[in-house]
């Protein structure tokens, strides 16, 4: 087969294209992260264990430490009382800002949290408020905030990947490209360009 006094066999050129799949690879890991990391935020939401309307009470059971009481409006004035099976009541504190999560159509609204982690198991809660029409909702100790972490690092992981195999792609194209014209050149003897 005839080659032309220029033709370069691609195999010969540094750096391989190799590295061109290890962008690839790159870029896939990230987008799996991503994935991964968007999976756990969604499924980390702070599902109510138990549901109750003002002035009632209920036995709900945690598989996870800590407890969150939730309501189903903004502005609640109301006491909510929460005791092991013990029957020792755990302390609740109101959070320091506002967390607002919407689970099967109804909009919770975090009222309350245990300040200690409570261990898993069975927790009589009673609340009353003003209005007998609120509806309070138990739940495990976790927050909004650690969901939208999980996001932005869903985005980060993401968007990290996409900008590390951009880079690798980028500058392996650009050395293949220069080191093929400077084996061009000196394949014809000639003093090779300043580029």
């Amino acid at each position: 087969m005839y080659q032309s006094p220029g033709y370069v066999d691609p195999s010969t050129i540094k750096p391989t294209r190799l590295w061109f799949l290890v962008a690839g690879a790159i870029f896939v890991a990230g987008a799996v992260l991503a994935t991964v990391f968007l999976a756990q935020a969604f499924s980390s939401f702070p599902k109510p264990a138990g549901e109750l309307r003002s002035g009632e009470s209920q036995t709900v059971h945690l598989d996870e430490e800590g407890i969150t009481i939730l309501t189903d409006r903004l502005a609640v004035n109301g006491r909510c009382t929460v005791t092991d099976s013990a029957g020792s009541e755990v302390p609740l504190t109101r959070p320091s800002t506002t967390e607002t999560v919407r689970i099967g159509g109804t909009t919770w609204r975090v009222q309350l949290r245990s300040n200690e982690p409570v261990p898993p198991g069975d927790y009589q809660v009673e609340c009353r408020a003003s209005n007998d029409s609120v509806l309070f909702a138990a739940g495990p100790h976790k927050s909004v905030f650690g969901v939208a972490g999980r996001v932005l690092l869903a985005a980060g992981a993401g968007f990290l990947g996409f900008v590390i195999a951009l880079v690798i792609t980028i500058v392996v194209a650009v050395k293949r490209r220069n080191n093929k014209r400077r084996m061009q050149y000196g394949a014809y003897g000639q003093p090779r360009p300043y580029w």
